[in-house]
């Protein structure tokens, strides 16, 4: 998220011939109307699973038909360092959520379908308003949007709290984050999602919004003596780890209150608990850290290798590929460096079937169904 946003932008299209074959999660269920769950339930949840005593019964599958597609937003909806460089400009991946969105037999046959991916790494609110929103070609049945953290600084946050670069002190740091969220945020997510409204089907076109994962699990003792600064002097302590964490749900909580004072059109995406369910944070129970290629972790850290989402590339040829690591950014650091706290692929993975899970449910709900979302959003390792 903290690559500086280059001039010029032109939209960039990538064609992806075929289907995955990938081990993709049980199809959506909506279960009987006596249900009174309304919120995820652990991943596991099947519909004979019980609620205050109220059997959850398997009802009917829904399938999608997505004709227009377009994804905005920043680095982590470009999918910085997960799988296979698309463009090297706005360091877009293949494994990014949209393109795994866009690929997934769940969407339905996509032969001829409109994808218009925008994302483009280091881009805040206003980049989208002003540069990516502008070269949308039509309106949209779907759009997917990821913003925010730039806004907030949360590269600078990492640098000066997390990897101890930067003359500022870290208090002072995440005190501007705050400030910003409390005063600035609100308007510009308002501002976002009215511009986004434009360029929605009419009446049934939908918005999906996401919200970021927290890095850490705060409450294990193991890390209190760990770093991954650069100088070694910034232990990942209980208190930053959850000073850290805060700053996560305070811009999640502003992203969910904008969508939902936008209607029923703009869908707000958590997918947040998946990362802390499937243990794929930094610090879990057990982990000696630094542990940088531990199978389950889903974020990058420094030295960490990408890791592959089982069979999702099967029959599915890409067009570009470029060698990673000769992918530079105008700071001259490698991508393997700037992905750093973004996504590894099991990540971007996550989050595109907690987005998927949500459109099969606003499906449904078109249909008459008081629909329950159970997750199918597996842990992918």
């Amino acid at each position: 998220m903290r690559v500086s946003w280059p001039d010029n932008i032109l939209a960039h299209f990538v064609v992806v011939v075929g289907l995955i074959s990938a081990v993709t999660p049980s199809p959506f269920v909506i279960c009987d109307r006596r249900s009174t769950l309304s919120t995820p339930q652990p991943i596991e949840a099947q519909c004979n699973s019980t609620s205050q005593g109220n059997v959850l019964t398997p009802r009917r599958e829904f399938g999608l038909s997505i004709d227009t597609f377009a994804a905005l937003g920043d680095s982590y909806a470009s999918g910085l360092g997960a799988g296979q460089v698309l463009d090297r400009t706005c360091r877009r991946y293949h494994h990014s959520y949209p393109y795994l969105i866009n690929t997934d037999p769940r969407l339905g046959n996509g032969n001829g379908r409109r994808f218009e991916p925008l994302t483009c790494a280091g881009a805040t609110i206003r980049d989208v308003v002003e540069r990516q929103i502008p070269q949308l070609t039509t309106k949209f049945d779907v759009i997917t949007i990821t913003a925010g953290g730039n806004d907030v600084g949360f590269g600078k946050i990492v640098d000066t709290c997390i990897f101890g670069i930067g003359t500022n002190s870290c208090e002072r740091t995440m005190a501007a984050g705050r400030a910003y969220i409390n005063d600035v945020l609100p308007l510009s997510l308002d501002r976002l999602l009215r511009h986004l409204g434009t360029k929605i089907t009419p009446d049934t076109g939908r918005i999906y919004i996401t919200g970021y994962a927290k890095f850490f699990n705060p409450n294990t003792p193991q890390c209190n003596f760990v770093s991954v600064s650069l100088l070694g002097r910034k232990p990942l302590d209980h208190y930053h780890r959850q000073k850290y964490n805060d700053l996560i749900d305070l811009v999640n909580a502003e992203i969910k209150d904008a969508a939902e004072r936008v209607g029923p059109r703009v869908t707000y995406v958590n997918y947040d608990p998946y990362f802390g369910h499937c243990n794929g944070r930094l610090c879990e129970v057990g982990i000696n850290e630094p542990n940088v290629n531990r199978p389950r972790l889903l974020f990058f850290e420094r030295g960490s290798r990408d890791v592959s989402i089982p069979n999702q590339d099967s029959g599915v040829v890409v067009l570009v590929k470029r060698r990673f690591e000769k992918i530079t950014s105008l700071f001259r650091l490698p991508d393997s460096d700037l992905r750093v706290f973004h996504p590894r692929s099991t990540g971007q993975r996550i989050i595109a079937d907690a987005i998927i899970a949500h459109m099969e449910q606003d499906k449904a709900k078109t249909m008459g169904f008081e629909s329950t979302l159970l997750n199918h959003v597996y842990c992918p390792l």
